[in-house]
């Protein structure tokens, strides 16, 4: 079992932090890990999560406090339980959870009236922005803010009649719903909606051939595709000369390698020194997980939980995300509100939200789920 010593002032404290993967998460399979896809993972995220612990050993000298990253894989779903139960006992009050929707969901419950802050590090989702749980932030994009970061884009440049192709698998399905809606509030015009299926399956031939389900007349191609395995084989081979954007083309992500300001190449090259890879937008999201905790505890002077959570929550707190404006946590759901990078996978083309898209509060809060739109008040 962990413990965790009581917090006293100036004196050296260890506060641990939990991180929970599953063993057989086929987004960490190899095959899939080789091809690189973007919104998909690069590696366990949790090298981020190690490399904000690294950079805070200064930043938390005055407090005294210094953290350690307890990692736990489970084989099955049905260890969730047991590990948390585990993390609780022990005291570890934060937890990264880098699970898909449904056990992130499992974990929220589990949780629920615990001393305990859960931070969702890879499932993107809004089902769990909408669920209100009041120890689960997310550090990792919703689907929404993502698609209100491509829409902001096609509004911009009058990209505005657009064909969509969609998977077939729920997690597109999510996708898919989130990227209307955002089109629906931006008064973009969804021409066709076509699903497209994977495999080389002759019966299929209508929905996996790129040439037959883009004909038409549009002026952009959206590809939805969760795995992005589909997509990436859409951009050239579309039946008209026209962009692709989604899944493929040009991708709205949390973080990619070639963002060059605001410190972004020294955060990029500490990582890569750490886990000998690029960091991708995952990787992002368990390190300013804890880089969030580690300014928090700054503030506060101390590791309390109490006084973290509510200033986790609160108005005063503001992250240095590397990527501009810094960043805080929405009251209302528990989603860290960012700056959002469009990319074509060699370079940064555009941030969100773009100039020109304003909010009467806080212009972050242009993408995703505003307060009056979610269920969370």
């Amino acid at each position: 079992m962990f413990a965790t010593a009581p917090f006293v002032s100036h004196a050296e404290s260890e506060l641990e932090i939990g991180y929970i993967g599953w063993k057989k998460d086929p987004r960490y399979s190899k095959s899939h890990l080789r091809k690189r896809l973007p919104l998909q993972p690069g590696g366990r995220p949790d090298a981020g999560a190690q490399l904000a612990i690294n950079d805070s050993k200064f930043a938390l000298l005055e407090s005294g406090t210094s953290l350690n990253l307890q990692k736990k894989l489970i084989r099955k779903p049905e260890q969730l339980e047991e590990t948390l139960q585990a993390y609780f006992d022990a005291g570890i009050a934060h937890v990264l959870l880098d699970l898909p929707v449904d056990m992130v969901a499992r974990a929220a419950e589990l949780a629920k009236g615990r001393p305990v802050l859960l931070y969702n590090v890879s499932a993107f989702e809004d089902t769990l922005r909408q669920r209100c749980d009041a120890n689960l932030l997310h550090t990792i994009p919703s689907h929404r803010m993502l698609a209100d970061a491509l829409t902001q884009f096609l509004l911009d440049r009058k990209w505005k009649n657009l064909l969509v192709l969609k998977g077939t698998q729920p997690i597109d399905q999510a996708w898919n719903e989130s990227f209307l809606a955002s089109a629906k509030r931006l008064g973009l015009r969804i021409r066709d909606t076509r699903d497209f299926v994977l495999g080389t399956d002759p019966r299929n031939r209508s929905k996996n051939n790129i040439a037959l389900l883009t004909k038409g007349k549009y002026d952009v191609v959206v590809v939805l595709d969760a795995l992005a395995e589909f997509a990436a084989l859409v951009p050239f081979q579309t039946q008209n000369a026209r962009p692709v954007v989604g899944s493929a083309g040009l991708v709205p992500v949390a973080w990619h390698w070639s963002w060059e300001r605001h410190g972004a190449p020294q955060l990029q090259n500490r990582f890569r020194k750490l886990a000998e890879r690029d960091m991708n937008s995952i990787d992002w999201a368990a390190w300013v997980a804890v880089k969030s905790l580690v300014q928090t505890i700054q503030r506060v002077g101390n590791t309390d939980f109490n006084q973290i959570n509510e200033f986790l929550r609160g108005d005063n707190l503001e992250v240095d995300t590397f990527k501009g404006a810094s960043s805080s946590y929405r009251s209302w759901n528990g989603q860290l509100r960012q700056n959002l990078l469009l990319t074509d996978g060699r370079s940064v083309i555009e941030r969100a939200p773009l100039t020109g898209f304003l909010h009467k509060t806080e212009n972050m809060d242009t993408l995703g789920l505003g307060e009056q739109e979610s269920a969370c008040n």
